[in-house]
């Protein structure tokens, strides 16, 4: 006679290629919701792993490397569930272009002091059983082969430290904006990643869920404000020594200056593209980030 529904989920893939994460055997969650945005609710669960280091598809960043039960989070969309995998390749394909960018970023900054910048993996798995409990609300409607999408449940203190359209965190982070600066100058103003958020330790952030300002407002998603959320960041970043030998961009209207800003992240219209246009467009910037030379 429980208030919640438990959900399994199994048929666990890399939510770009659809290849089979073997060993990864299944995320298991209730709909008890542990975070809501403007766009996904989340809930807190747990995933069985029992080889987690077979055929080169599984994840690593955030997760822990050994076998067993380990938290995570499992997020779903707000207008009911999906069937196909291409409505998280957008989240995807921004992890995998700040991937890349965080190991460039690394290598060039590490040595200025700057923190290391990790990104957090993540998988679709498919709905596959559900259990509703007797009193249970039945809110998200979870039906079997819906998709979800499964991080790591970030250990440590988790904040947002700014967000796609203009919000600093108070407590500024020298090495996170070079990071997004960076982003800009080394794909030649293709791309700003921000929305940044996560969790920090030591010697380095955890990051996940980021979003990317392009250069056409909606292409990479509804998070992305397109140059008006590039100018927003420009408008509020003070370089620091991290970066300030990088180009940036020119954006100063004190008007906008004055606005108060909301943290939440800011959503706009996504502009249509097929899937296979977003991969090459990835593609490309990941190319432009890799050949560039970061000024010395």
């Amino acid at each position: 006679m429980g208030t919640t529904t438990s959900i399994v989920a199994k048929n666990i893939t890399d939510p770009l290629t659809d290849a089979r994460v073997y060993g990864w055997d299944k995320a298991e969650f209730t709909d008890k919701v542990l975070s809501k945005g403007s766009c996904r609710t989340a809930f807190r669960g747990s995933i069985t792993v029992s080889s987690g280091k077979l055929k080169g598809h599984a994840p690593t960043a955030g997760w822990v490397s050994v076998d067993g039960t380990q938290p995570c989070v499992v997020k779903i969309f707000h207008k009911g569930q999906v069937k196909q995998a291409d409505a998280w390749r957008d989240d995807a394909h921004v992890l995998r272009v700040m991937r890349a960018t965080a190991t460039k970023f690394n290598d060039a900054f590490r040595v200025k002091g700057a923190k290391e910048i990790l990104v957090a993996d993540a998988v679709l798995a498919k709905v596959d059983t559900i259990d509703r409990g007797w009193f249970a609300s039945n809110s998200f409607k979870f039906a079997k082969d819906d998709l979800v999408f499964v991080e790591p449940y970030l250990d440590g203190s988790w904040d947002k430290f700014f967000n796609n359209f203009g919000w600093f965190n108070p407590r500024r982070t020298i090495t996170l904006e070079a990071f997004a600066h960076f982003s800009w100058a080394a794909s030649g103003g293709q791309v700003l990643l921000c929305d940044l958020q996560g969790v920090r330790s030591k010697g380095s952030y955890l990051l996940t869920d980021p979003a990317i300002c392009s250069q056409v407002e909606g292409a990479c998603g509804p998070t992305d404000w397109g140059i008006k959320g590039q100018r927003e960041f420009f408008m509020r970043h003070e370089c620091s020594s991290l970066c300030n030998k990088l180009p940036r961009l020119c954006a100063v209207n004190p008007a906008a200056m004055r606005r108060t800003m909301d943290r939440g992240t800011s959503f706009t219209q996504v502009m249509s593209t097929d899937a296979r246009a977003r991969k090459e467009a990835a593609d490309r910037v990941i190319r432009i980030i890799a050949a560039y030379r970061t000024p010395t």
